[in-house]
């Protein structure tokens, strides 16, 4: 009995050795892909092996297919799709993605989703917070001066009212703009916290393929 464990034991081991060497580490590379959120994906940088085509996951515009070269540049999927000929519909993924793409099942126009990074960066800018200022406050348009008539005086406290108005309005106007800059910070934050687990991920996974 103890010998017929030993072979079985046996067949099973080559069996896997034989399962690892053909599928050439296909199964670890569909785990990895897996425990990784769409966010992480974004982030990564681009894979050189893999195909280069870039893929549609709920509007992000740096996400990579995951799948191996097999000609030139692209995998078989993609060849099949046009990208060999410069047709696929979302361009590549070291090229700047095309606006408003039209593709897909349904053969419909997408929209990409507000790029964070890019857009932190360019609120962070002076003009950029001069343009919402100005947006907060919508100049109104010169009308034509027309001959001004005499109107009777208002009492003070009218007065009074709209320069508290004028003062409520101006404040909302700063918290406004504070609380952009908070949230910009808070994003910023985030975004390195995503980035430092994910270069801790990547050392603990190259960690245990060298053990």
């Amino acid at each position: 009995m103890n010998n017929i464990l030993e072979i079985e034991k046996l067949i099973y081991i080559i069996i896997y050795i034989i399962i690892y060497i053909k599928f050439d580490l296909k199964i670890y590379r569909l785990l990895y892909y897996m425990s990784l959120s769409l966010d992480e994906r974004q982030n990564l940088e681009v894979q050189e092996n893999d195909c280069q085509c870039r893929i549609w996951k709920n509007g992000l515009d740096s996400i990579q297919c995951s799948r191996k070269k097999k000609v030139g540049e692209f995998c078989n999927g993609h060849i099949k799709k046009g990208a060999s000929t410069g047709d696929w519909w979302l361009g590549i993924i070291t090229e700047p993605r095309p606006e408003a793409p039209v593709g897909g099942v349904d053969n419909t126009p997408h929209n990409w989703k507000v790029n964070i990074l890019s857009d932190i960066k360019n609120i962070k800018s002076d003009q950029n917070i001069s343009l919402i200022k100005k947006e907060i406050k919508e100049p109104k348009k010169k009308k034509p001066k027309e001959p001004k008539k005499k109107k009777p005086k208002k009492p003070k406290k009218k007065e009074q009212k709209k320069k508290k108005q004028k003062k409520m309005i101006k404040r909302n106007q700063k918290n406004q703009i504070k609380m952009l800059k908070r949230n910009q910070r808070n994003q910023i934050k985030m975004l390195k916290r995503n980035q430092r687990k994910r270069n801790q991920r990547k050392r603990n996974q190259r960690n245990q393929i060298k053990m």
